[in-house]
């Protein structure tokens, strides 16, 4: 192949030192080839690699510089969740109002979540609190609806006088207008001592085979004993029968109420009661064995 020397400026070559066009596209082709695999960035021009240029899937991710992907050149929809880093989205990528209930995994939501105040009454699923998420005392009269609490919900012995309003003296309670108001075992008359309630058993008692019974009250202090009545029945259990507080006559039951020793109405440990020689008691109605005789109601000082 001939050798062309050009000046040291091509731009310098004139029509007049090119005589053979053949020869010089000869030369050229051969210079080019020569070149091949030789041109660095430095021989490139700004902007001299135009989009025809590059290859199909000749730009790499090595290719690219840092930064060098911006919105515009990201297609619409073509990030998908293999795009996206764990915890690359947080507040700032959510659209208001676009999390909705699908989007929530269970027990997602706890009481971090939740703005003070924000839980009202339409939040809530029928039965959801119960005993544990009341505050101690949380609970006033307010809270109360009309009727609310009955008697199942009032302890035994907790309703003490301080408790009973005045207006219902004499309103079908025991009692009335000008004598003692008696709810569940608790009296009050005027300033007088509050007395208490009890009763008991008399147990077996076959009145036929015998006239006197003790029953062991259970106090721990007879002397706080301010009044005593009974009630008897018949074996049928059809007929009951008020026990007097003393004998009037052969034929009563009563409670003792002698100083002899052993018929003392009351001491520390007993009640004595006995029946006359005579009359209904002293009858096969009231002989029956392993049978409650009656009850024993015994009102003392607290």
């Amino acid at each position: 192949m001939g050798t062309i020397t050009l000046p040291n400026n091509p731009g310098l070559i004139q029509n007049t030192q090119v005589t053979d066009a053949t020869k010089v596209m000869e030369n050229f082709t051969a210079i080019v080839t020569e070149c091949n695999g030789s041109l660095d960035a430095n021989n490139l021009a700004a902007l001299a690699v135009e989009t025809a240029k590059i290859a199909n899937l000749a730009v790499t991710a090595a290719k690219l510089a840092t930064d060098a992907v911006e919105t515009l050149k990201i297609k619409d929809a073509n990030v998908t969740l293999a795009k996206m880093a764990a915890n690359s989205v947080d507040s700032d990528q959510y659209v208001d109002g676009s999390i909705d209930l699908i989007h929530m995994s269970a027990e997602s939501v706890d009481s971090d979540q939740y703005v003070d105040g924000s839980i009202d009454l339409i939040h809530m699923s029928a039965e959801s609190v119960d005993s544990d998420q009341y505050v101690d005392g949380s609970i006033d009269t307010a809270h109360l609806a009309a009727d609310a609490v009955d008697d199942t919900k009032i302890g035994d012995a907790k309703i003490k006088k301080e408790h009973i309003n005045a207006d219902v003296v004499g309103t079908g309670l025991t009692g009335g207008v000008g004598t003692a108001l008696s709810v569940d075992g608790i009296v009050e008359v005027g300033d007088s001592v509050e007395l208490k309630c009890k009763v008991i058993e008399i147990g077996d008692w076959n009145m036929v085979g015998t006239s006197t019974v003790s029953v062991a009250h259970g106090m721990s202090n007879h002397k706080k004993i301010r009044a005593v009545t009974g009630i008897l029945r018949d074996d049928d259990d059809a007929y009951y029968y008020v026990i007097p507080s003393s004998r009037d006559s052969n034929s009563d039951v009563y409670f003792y109420s002698s100083h002899t020793a052993g018929t003392q109405g009351i001491d520390a440990t007993y009640i004595r009661m006995g029946r006359g020689p005579d009359g209904q008691y002293n009858d096969i109605l009231f002989d029956s064995t392993s049978y409650n005789r009656g009850w024993i109601t015994i009102w003392y000082e607290a």
